[in-house]
C-alpha cells in the first residue's frame, strides 16, 4: 500500500483491451485461500471465480478480440494468508508456486516506492493516533525491536508471516511491507524473469505516459496515444 498501485490500476483499466475483475483488490490469495472442510472456504473459491465473470461474458458473447484481465491485489506480493503462519510452513514460496501452477502464463507487475517514504505515507494514511512525527518514530522503533526479537528464535520466513510480529501499535504491517528485496527474491525463485516487470512509483509520478508504454508493451497490449493514456 501507498506505492501508487491505485493510480497504476486506473491507467491500465482505461486500455480498451483490459477487462476489470470484480473490484480493484479482491485480496483473495492473501486472505481467503484456506482450503479445508468448512463451507465458507468453498464459497470463497466461488467468490474469486465470480470476480472474472465480466471477462468470461465478453468471450461467451463472441468477443474474439484479444483481451486480458488481472488481479490487482498488491497484498498478493507480500502478505501471506492465515495458513502460512505455522512455523513449518513452506511459505512464503507457496503463494507464487500455487499461482504459477494455476496460471503458468500470468505476468506480474511490481510497483515499488522508496521504503522510508512508503512507510511514512502509510503511517499518515492508516494510523489512528494524532499523526505526529514523534509517534511515527516510536512506531518504527517498535517494528525494529519486534523484528529483532522474532529473529532471535525464528526464521525470516516465519517472522514475515507471523502476525504477532507484523502488527504494531497502529495495526500496520509497516516495516514488513517495505522489505521489497525479501519478497521479490522469493517470487523470482518461481516466476521467470520475462514474466515480471519492476517499476518505481517515483517514475510513474514523473513520467506516467512513459511508464504506461512500458506496461502496455509488457502486457502485449496495443499501443495508444499519449492523449488517450492520460485523459
Amino acid at each position: 500500500p501507498k506505492s501508487g498501485t491505485t493510480a497504476l490500476f486506473y491507467y491500465i483499466e482505461k486500455h480498451p483491451d483490459y477487462v476489470s475483475s470484480c473490484k480493484k483488490e479482491p485480496h483473495w490469495w492473501a486472505k481467503y485461500t484456506i482450503f479445508d472442510e468448512k463451507d465458507r472456504d468453498i464459497a470463497s473459491v466461488l467468490y474469486y471465480i465470480k470476480c472474472f465473470d465480466k471477462t468470461a461474458q465478453k468471450f461467451s458473447n463472441g468477443h474474439h478480440k484479444l483481451l486480458i484481465t488481472g488481479d490487482e491485489s498488491a497484498s498478493t506480493g507480500w502478505r501471506q494468508p492465515p495458513y502460512t503462519h505455522h512455523e513449518r510452513s513452506r511459505l512464503p514460496c507457496e503463494t507464487p508456486l500455487l499461482i504459477n501452477e494455476l496460471q503458468p502464463k500470468a505476468k506480474y507487475i511490481f510497483l515499488m516506492r522508496d521504503p522510508v517514504e512508503r512507510l511514512y505515507s502509510s503511517y499518515w494514511n492508516f494510523c489512528t493516533s494524532k499523526n505526529v512525527p514523534t509517534d511515527f518514530h516510536k512506531m518504527v522503533l517498535f517494528d525494529f525491536q519486534s523484528w529483532k526479537r522474532c529473529l532471535e528464535s525464528n526464521s525470516t520466513t516465519y517472522c514475515l508471516s507471523n502476525k504477532t510480529y507484523v502488527e504494531n501499535v497502529c495495526k500496520l504491517h509497516g516495516l514488513k511491507e517495505s522489505m521489497y528485496y525479501i519478497f521479490v527474491s522469493i517470487w523470482m525463485q518461481v516466476i521467470p524473469r520475462d514474466r515480471m516487470l519492476f517499476l518505481k512509483s517515483e517514475d510513474l509520478k514523473k513520467d506516467p505516459a512513459g511508464v504506461l508504454r512500458r506496461v502496455y508493451k509488457f502486457l502485449e497490449l496495443s499501443p495508444v496515444s499519449d492523449e488517450q493514456l492520460l485523459q
